[in-house]
């Protein structure tokens, strides 16, 4: 219902073109040909101006482009993907090791891959790509179905299911951590594990441990097989003999426990141990309380992934922060710029940070590491 009525002073009445615009920009999209229209050029002529091509004068550039900004055009997925081939959609898949059910719950407890999830799609957004999370089980029909021009595959294990099923369909990937068993492979985002668990262990050293123990997930990913090869050489230069345990990656709290019980009831147990896993920690520290033993007077611990159960725990636990969110947004701007034949430094290495926490704070007196 309109109402009539005399103007008001400093109001401007709308005119039915105004009205028309509004509808035009607000509840039907605008076409090309609506550009055109506007612009009083053929469809042809806006296209060669959003795409770059021809030769068009700089006044007649100008008409168009203020008649796309005045429409709000945008130019249609579906036509864009007929141009290029691609459908403007990557997926972010994480490991094949992380089984559906123990995913949920590995997901809820470390939030290392939502983390890196939420980051690539925001960084994807930017370039007008969209990012789907894929499950570990994803098959050739579900990447078909869902059209998508590559992928992010994160912590891949030697001879991954996933990457072949990629390199079968010839998609392009990006990974989150090197790739085993492929020393040509270049388009990957790692963080310096090696250097960063020897920072962690050079700080136990100072802070007085003198028997480390390993409690590392035993997997042929990338981030396990450095950090455990950082470790073992850490030790052997002081010649002290590895302790080193390997538990799955659905072991839980419980099996941590349980293995922490027998590595502190060994004659010569150790005085400081480094659980890859932060689950793998809070085991840790059940088992040292159940003995008497205090952190870090008598045992240090401390974990490879930073996250609120490190922070949250009693002692707090000093951790390595791989800067999961940075990971992301370099892996999709990775993946973007290989779909864009554009010009990118592969592979990027990404800085982590060690986190001091009361669990290896041992000298109290002395500073920590910036």
């Amino acid at each position: 219902m309109f109402l009539a009525g005399p103007p008001v002073p400093g109001v401007r009445v709308a005119s039915t073109t105004d009205l028309a615009e509004h509808s035009a920009r607000h509840t039907v999209p605008a076409t090309i040909k609506d550009v055109a229209r506007l612009a009083e050029v053929s469809p042809t002529t806006v296209s060669h101006v959003l795409n770059d091509k021809g030769r068009i004068k700089d006044a007649t550039r100008e008409r168009v482009l203020a008649a796309v900004a005045r429409l709000d055009y945008n130019p249609s997925r579906a036509a864009r993907a007929l141009r290029t081939k691609r459908n403007g959609t990557l997926a972010f898949l994480v490991p094949t090791f992380e089984a559906p059910a123990a995913l949920r719950g590995r997901l809820t407890s470390l939030d290392v891959y939502l983390s890196q999830a939420t980051s690539a799609a925001q960084a994807a957004f930017v370039d007008d790509h969209a990012l789907l999370l894929l499950p570990p089980t994803a098959s050739a029909s579900d990447l078909h179905g869902l059209g998508i021009d590559g992928g992010i595959i994160c912590d891949p294990a030697e001879n991954d299911d996933l990457v072949g099923l990629f390199d079968s369909m010839k998609l392009p990937i990006v990974t989150i951590e090197r790739l085993p068993g492929r020393a040509e492979f270049e388009w990957f985002v790692a963080a310096d594990n090696a250097a960063s668990t020897r920072r962690l262990l050079d700080h136990m050293e100072d802070e007085g441990a003198r028997r480390v123990a390993l409690m590392y997930v035993d997997l042929p990913i990338a981030w396990a097989l450095e950090c455990r090869a950082a470790y073992e050489s850490w030790s052997a230069e002081r010649d002290m003999e590895p302790l080193v345990a390997g538990l799955s990656p659905h072991d839980s709290q419980r099996t941590a426990y349980s293995v922490a019980r027998s590595l502190l009831d060994l004659p010569d147990a150790p005085d400081a141990v480094l659980a890859l896993d932060e689950r793998f920690a809070s085991g840790v520290i059940r088992a040292a309380g159940e003995r008497g033993i205090a952190i870090p007077t008598d045992l240090m611990v401390a974990t490879g992934i930073d996250s609120h159960e490190a922070r949250a725990a009693t002692p707090a636990v000093t951790a390595i922060d791989i800067h999961p969110d940075r990971q992301g947004t370099a892996a999709a701007a990775m993946l973007v710029a290989r779909l864009q034949g554009a010009s990118v430094e592969a592979p990027q290495i990404t800085q982590t940070t060690l986190n001091v926490r009361d669990s290896t704070l041992r000298n109290r007196g002395r500073p920590t590491p910036p």
